[in-house]
């Protein structure tokens, strides 16, 4: 604390305001800047794991459109 006691002496207190300021803002900004790169690391992790559902279920439509489609071929046959 004295330390700040011998900044406002020494600069005054606008000054040593804004230092402060500026430290807070600083401090601020790299706390965001650490959430954010979080957040982006998860989403893309989320953005991943719905890419392999999309897939996933892509494959299986196809499978279901495979099956309709020899059951088509099967009773065109039968007629």
């Amino acid at each position: 604390m004295g330390e700040v006691a011998t900044i406002i002496s020494t600069v005054g207190f606008p000054i040593a305001a804004c230092i402060g300021m500026a430290w807070f803002v600083k401090y601020q900004t790299d706390n965001n800047n650490k959430t954010m790169a979080d957040l982006r690391a998860e989403q893309a992790n989320q953005n991943r794991t719905m890419q392999q559902a999309i897939n996933n279920n892509t494959k299986a439509l196809q499978e279901l459109i495979d099956k309709l489609d020899l059951c088509e071929a099967v009773k065109g046959s039968d007629k």
